[in-house]
């Protein structure tokens, strides 16, 4: 999403942590404050210039005054596209850091995921367009030796291997890829496991000395067949896009002991709302739980529900919806 900087006070006017320190280096830094004070503050003057004329209707015409500050702010328009196309060559290219991060499969055969607060650092910056889930908002905080960016996503895939597997993979963007690469390698995080408990920072962190350059962290936890996750309710704002046998939304899979099976992530014994996308009611709900299926939904405007027998029921689940064939009760 779009940057939008503020501006406020250094001997009257400085430009925030987050400008001065996360995306600029000094000289960047002193040549952005000259572009706006050409770009705003040669204006500013020139109004109050003319406007002191007409208040003391002073009828002297300086020319040389005139075409100096509108040489001046030319200048900064120029100067404008100069840092703006030098701070964003460093966006240019981009590289992904892979790493696995060692966990130990519990005796229970199951992990529980929390997420741990990254708690309040001394400056905080807040930027949002919608839900974090979908990566348009984060927080960024500034610490005495570290900027810490609430920028962290986790997916749980099937697994191949005898045991869980959790692995991390770093993206960033740089001016070539031998920076993004260095950027991406350079992202602080970690997380912590106790026996069954695998509890996940909701920040990562970025060491003194290096830029913000659009650094994301993605987490994948990989579940072998037949080993399941509990993902507790704090963990609502770190998962993204989980896939599931049901199509159950990440926000309702929290609070639940999921396994997985050889079709995917299932909520064993849970009761769980299906919403149909494709019919043109929002009322239409589908519970699946051990003693069958139960539909209810709108029909010629009064409530239609149909009740399935567990037993004989054939359920497909495919890019079209879900599709149900089972005898009535």
């Amino acid at each position: 999403g779009a940057l939008f900087v503020g501006l406020a006070g250094v001997s009257g006017f400085s430009v925030p942590f987050f400008v001065t320190e996360v995306f600029m280096e000094p000289w960047q830094q002193t040549f952005m404050l000259i572009t706006v004070f050409l770009v705003i503050g040669i204006p500013l003057i020139m109004i109050i210039y003319k406007s002191v004329k007409i208040l003391f209707t002073i009828k002297t015409e300086y020319k040389v005054l005139n075409w100096t500050a509108l040489a001046l702010w030319i200048c900064g328009i120029i100067m404008a596209f100069a840092i703006a196309s030098i701070v964003g060559r460093e966006f240019k290219d981009s590289e992904t850091y892979r790493q696995e991060i060692p966990i130990v499969t519990p005796a229970s055969d199951t992990l529980r995921l929390e997420l741990k607060s990254s708690g309040q650092m001394h400056d905080e910056w807040y930027y949002s367009s919608g839900d974090r889930r979908h990566n348009d908002q984060w927080i960024l905080r500034s610490g005495v030796d570290t900027m810490q960016v609430d920028d962290v996503n986790l997916d749980v895939i099937k697994g191949e291997g005898p045991g869980f597997e959790l692995i991390q993979i770093n993206k960033s963007r740089g001016a070539n890829r031998r920076d993004a690469l260095d950027n991406a390698r350079r992202v602080l995080y970690s997380v912590e496991q106790q026996d069954s408990l695998l509890v996940f920072d909701e920040s990562y962190l970025i060491p003194k000395g290096v830029k913000y350059r659009g650094q994301h962290v993605q987490l994948l936890l990989k579940v072998p067949v037949g080993k399941s996750v509990y993902l507790s309710p704090s963990v609502e704002d770190l998962i993204y896009d989980i896939k599931n046998v049901t199509n159950t939304f990440d926000g309702d899979m929290v609070g639940h002991t999921w396994t997985m099976t050889s079709a995917g992530l299932e909520c064993i014994g849970c009761e769980l709302e299906y919403v149909s996308k494709n019919n043109k009611s929002d009322d239409i709900r589908i519970n699946i739980n051990g003693k069958g299926i139960k539909v209810q939904g709108v029909d010629s405007g009064s409530n239609a529900n149909i009740n399935v027998d567990s037993k004989d029921v054939d359920i497909k689940i495919n890019d079209n919806g879900i599709q149900i064939d089972a005898p009535k009760k």
